[in-house]
């Protein structure tokens, strides 16, 4: 993987907590967005393990300036931060703080450590783009695509990537699987899509966090669960992608899924 420093310019505590989830929420551009996702939600029940909680020492700077410090990954942060709102950058560099947690407590090793920090602080890339620069980036392959390009994020997230130097696949599976899931087999693309989901910043998730701090696996397969429940419960489009990350979790048959309702597609977060 290349680590370039010259980038090129753009071309284009209560009894339930409430899971929201890494697709979830109206879209919106511009300065007045917040952090974290609106919207879609389920609730799970929550099993009174500890929370570690950010201290209010640990500002947006204060956690990139650890980041870049350990890992070569400045020059990749300082061209996403250029493409998003200041709330999504602040969301990026939490998810990439807590994917490193991960990656440490559950013993990655030292290359796929740089994997993950350069996926997480790269994942989100293209998500504060136009539709018509979504399409541009990634060409939509099902028609939920074309009318949902956000769903697109992923793959134009590593269109990006791939244009700024990024070579090493694993990274670059994990910024375009983070949006419909990674094999069981990919600690980096799970660690990067867990701590999306339950990064400090959105106040949820707490069980699905602590869970990985020992067992990635087992929390990147209740995330997905909970991601498809949801879906299903509210009648939304789910992504083929999605249910196959599904289906090879619980063992079930894609052929025997029933169809999709018309409605709001994931992809959103």
């Amino acid at each position: 993987m290349t680590m370039s420093g010259l980038l090129p310019t753009k071309t284009l505590g209560s009894s339930k907590r409430v899971l929201t989830l890494p697709y979830a929420g109206p879209r919106g551009r511009g300065p007045g967005r917040r952090e974290g996702a609106r919207g879609q939600s389920i609730r799970l029940p929550v099993q009174g393990a500890p929370v570690r909680r950010m201290s209010n020492a640990e500002t947006t700077e204060e956690l990139l300036a650890q980041i870049v410090t350990a890992h070569p990954v400045g020059a990749y942060a300082e061209r996403v931060r250029g493409m998003v709102t200041e709330g999504r950058f602040a969301h990026i560099v939490r998810v990439t703080s807590l994917a490193l947690r991960f990656a440490g407590a559950n013993g990655l090793s030292p290359e796929q450590v740089l994997q993950v920090a350069s996926a997480a602080i790269l994942h989100d890339a293209a998500r504060d783009l136009s539709d018509s620069e979504l399409l541009q980036l990634a060409t939509p392959e099902l028609e939920l695509e074309r009318r949902h390009p956000l769903a697109l994020h992923g793959r134009a997230g590593r269109a990006l990537a791939s244009q700024w130097g990024v070579t090493d696949q694993a990274v670059l599976n994990a910024i375009e699987g983070h949006v419909f899931g990674v094999p069981q087999d990919d600690p980096v693309g799970m660690a990067v899509y867990v701590a999306d989901v339950s990064e400090e910043g959105r106040g949820v998730n707490e069980q699905i966090r602590e869970l990985a701090m020992s067992d990635l696996a087992a929390a990147y397969r209740m995330a997905v669960m909970a991601k498809v429940d949801y879906l299903r419960r509210e009648g939304k489009e789910i992504h083929p992608r999605t249910l196959a990350t599904y289906h090879a979790i619980v063992g079930a048959d894609p052929a025997n899924e029933p169809g999709n309702a018309i409605g709001a597609a994931e992809g959103a977060a």
